[in-house]
């Protein structure tokens, strides 16, 4: 879960996407026990940042809102297929079909989380703005002596 959303945060087109991806690269090593040697993250970490600068560079705010929801997916996709082929023993002998499709549905459930975190982000913003409209008519009289 930590994983999605610090890859919604740094796919966004704001500034403090950098915070986010710096904030996933010390997650994801800190997290790495190396079993793989030091291929698998470096491997990771150069296709989080493929994923997530590609997503960041897009200017159109509803198709960045969507992919950067979807980033997770995207990511998942893509590193199952680098390890299909980079680490040939984990795939069990399933197709490369097979072994994305197991990783969508291991992370499919975290497209809901980014969803709820991008709402909730979207609802402060509404209040905070009706907030401040209504204080700056004189509409809300709460603090009027």
């Amino acid at each position: 879960m930590i994983n999605s959303l610090l890859m919604l945060g740094g796919s966004s087109n704001k500034k403090i996407s950098k915070v986010f991806i710096v904030t996933w690269l010390a997650y994801m090593l800190f997290g790495s026990n190396l079993s793989l040697g030091l291929t698998f993250p470096i491997v990771n970490a150069i296709t989080f940042l493929v994923v997530t600068l590609f997503i960041s560079k897009i200017k159109n705010n509803k198709a960045n809102t969507v992919l950067s929801i979807a980033s997770i997916l995207i990511w998942s996709v893509t590193i199952d297929i680098i390890c299909y082929y980079l680490y040939p023993t984990m795939s069990s002998n399933i197709t490369l079909i097979n072994y994305i499709f197991n990783g969508i549905l291991f992370n499919y459930k975290y497209i809901f989380t980014n969803v709820l975190a991008l709402s909730l982000i979207k609802g402060l913003s509404i209040l905070k703005k009706t907030l401040t409209e209504k204080l700056s008519t004189k509409e809300c009289k709460v603090f009027d002596v």
